[in-house]
């Protein structure tokens, strides 16, 4: 067990150095090492750092307690396994970026001793619901707390832009939701659909296609029940005022200009920040401190170094702390790189 933590912990130190020679040598993170960023981390409230901590720590159990829910009409879930599952999963994220996520239901598949097609087709419902709750935060947040911005400047024009893009997804998302509707009670055409579109796919191809829709089609039972489904969509609605709860405790903490920008303006931050993270490279991260500096700097002429240093504040506490509870756990798993090769296939 000791040699387990001690891999865990020089995998843990090797990674922050091998970041920190990575941001060293990289041009586009320049603006880290000035003197004015340094000095504007150093002056942070380290209590509302803490406070953000702790909110962005608490989606953890609220997405494992989720988790329990959507599954809850198929299956009983252990909530221990689902959340060291999730700690792990977004540990791995922290560190090989974006398909990291799906080693998430890999690992509660193999905890829960079920297939991995129906994991995956819980995660793919999260992921709905989660692109639903961003899209209604963002719409309220443009509604009641609209950001401060001169009217006929760039920044202004950008602004116009987010709200053209909100709508468009808004629609998108209502569509998608008459989608997964019909879908839970009319599952037989979709299947129809299905097995047409994969004729010309090799047969186990076709096979594990055809298991996670089965399995994701089970997942949507969480319609069907309303006492689920309320849990579900009110979990999803905590998570995310969580993590906007994240940006403002983290906006707080460098006092002005930062704690200036209202609700709105900080879910415009978020929303930029997380369509950034999809370019987010192993252990460096990279997309998410980019996004977040430029709507810092176009949208509300926040210097840069205070921008940066809410880019590397929202870094850390929502993609490295995980690392301090995330790899620990996964040494006491008995997990390796070596040892994903033995975790289920989707089609078992």
């Amino acid at each position: 067990m000791r040699k387990r933590y001690l891999i865990a912990g020089l995998v843990l130190v090797a990674g922050v150095v091998w970041a920190i020679s990575q941001v060293s040598s990289n041009p586009h993170f320049q603006q880290f090492q000035s003197p004015g960023f340094w000095s504007t981390v150093s002056s942070a409230n380290p209590y509302y750092l803490i406070l953000a901590t702790l909110f962005i720590s608490s989606t953890y159990l609220l997405r494992a307690l989720r988790w329990q829910v959507m599954l809850r009409p198929t299956r009983k879930t252990n909530l221990k396994n689902v959340l060291v599952s999730t700690v792990i999963g977004f540990a791995i994220v922290g560190i090989v970026g974006r398909p990291g996520e799906f080693i998430r239901p890999f690992l509660i598949a193999k905890k829960e001793g079920v297939a991995v097609s129906s994991q995956i087709g819980a995660w793919t419902l999260e992921r709905i619901l989660d692109s639903l709750a961003i899209v209604g935060l963002l719409g309220a947040s443009l509604w009641l707390w609209p950001p401060a911005i001169a009217a006929g400047t760039a920044a202004s024009d950008l602004l116009e832009s987010f709200r053209r893009a909100g709508v468009v997804l808004l629609v998108m998302t209502i569509g998608l939701s008459c989608v997964l509707t019909v879908l839970h009670y009319y599952p037989s055409i979709a299947r129809n659909i299905l097995r047409a579109m994969t004729q010309l796919l090799p047969d186990k191809f076709r096979a594990n296609l055809r298991s996670i829709f089965d399995h994701f089609i089970s997942a949507l039972a969480v319609i069907g029940d309303l006492p689920n489904l309320l849990l579900a969509l009110l979990s999803t609605a905590a998570v995310w005022m969580l993590v906007l709860g994240t940006y403002w405790s983290a906006a707080q903490a460098l006092g002005g200009p930062m704690n200036g920008i209202n609700l709105g303006g900080l879910t415009l931050v978020m929303v930029a920040s997380g369509l950034g993270s999809l370019a987010h490279l192993p252990a460096v991260g990279g997309g998410i401190q980019l996004a977040t500096v430029l709507s810092l700097t176009h949208l509300f002429n926040v210097p840069v170094p205070v921008a940066s240093s809410m880019a590397l504040f929202v870094w850390v506490i929502t993609y490295l702390l995980v690392l301090i509870p995330g790899l620990p756990l996964a040494a006491r798993e008995g997990i390796t790189w070596r040892s994903w090769s033995t975790l289920p296939q989707p089609s078992e």
